[in-house]
């Protein structure tokens, strides 16, 4: 099961030096080797979206199907 929730993109502060280091990684960055290269993660994590385009802060549930009970996944995406 899929909960996602729209964001207003106004709400998106400067990112803190840990949101850069992880969306380097998710770009393949190696964060301890490749310094030069945050700039990259820096400018995309703070980039606008194109026109369109919505933010989603996305959370995944399971259900069991023998008890209908519903778990929280670990993992939430923003």
């Amino acid at each position: 099961m899929l909960k996602a929730v729209l964001l207003e993109e106004s709400v998106f502060d400067e990112p803190t030096e840990d949101e850069v280091m992880l969306y380097a990684e998710s770009l393949g960055i190696d964060v301890e080797k490749e310094q030069d290269l945050l700039y990259i993660a820096k400018e995309g994590i703070s980039a606008h979206l194109p026109t369109g385009w919505q933010v989603l802060k996305v959370t995944i549930f399971s259900r069991s199907t023998a008890t209908s009970s519903l778990l929280l996944d670990s993992i939430s995406y923003l």
